[in-house]
This record gives structure tokens, C-alpha cells and sequence, in this order.
């Protein structure tokens, strides 16, 4: 909810609240990022990136997760280690940006 704000606003500065998120979360959002955050409002392209990897194929992912979970099947182990390492991937480069940028 927080990320898919990124990708329905293009201009944090002039927009229309969207149907999704609630105008709550984009006010809570947008208070955070120009209070705290100044690099996500700036809404760098590497960024938007990681966004659509994580609206594309995680939000996907956790869904058959859940439901591999409470089957307990097996097939969702070679996922899940492709998940965990493209995640990893985007929490190092976010790390990066936000610590040495």
C-alpha cells in the first residue's frame, strides 16, 4: 500500500488523490517522505525500480506463498530462495542510497 502511492502519484508536489491508497495513507505517506525522507519524494528512478519488482513479482509471490504454506507444499522452496535473493538485492541497493547517498 505504501509503495503502490509511488506508482499511481507521479508528482507528490500536484495530483488528485487515487482511488487507491486511502487519502490517509497518501497524506501519512507524503508527511513522512517530505518530513524524513526527502530521497523517496524525490522518486529517483532506481527506486521506481524496486517498486516494480515488488508490485510485479512479490505481491504474486505472496500470494501462492500463503497458499503453498497452508498446503504445505514443497514446490514453493526454489521460489522462495529467488525471492529471498532479489530482496536482499533491493534492501542492499535501498541501504546504500539511504546511508551513502
Amino acid at each position: 500500500m505504501i509503495e503502490i502511492e509511488q506508482l499511481v502519484i507521479a508528482d507528490p508536489n500536484n495530483f488528485t488523490y487515487p482511488f487507491w491508497p486511502p487519502k490517509f495513507i497518501v497524506d501519512a505517506v507524503h508527511w513522512w517522505r517530505f518530513t524524513f525522507d526527502p530521497a523517496l519524494i524525490a522518486r529517483p528512478l532506481w527506486w521506481q525500480a524496486t517498486i516494480w519488482i515488488d508490485q510485479l513479482y512479490f505481491g504474486p509471490l505472496y500470494i501462492a506463498a500463503i497458499y503453498a504454506f497452508h498446503k504445505g507444499k514443497e514446490w514453493i522452496r526454489i521460489p522462495g530462495i529467488v525471492w529471498a535473493s532479489m530482496l536482499l538485492t533491493n534492501v542492499i541497493i535501498i541501504l546504500f542510497e539511504e546511508i551513502w547517498g
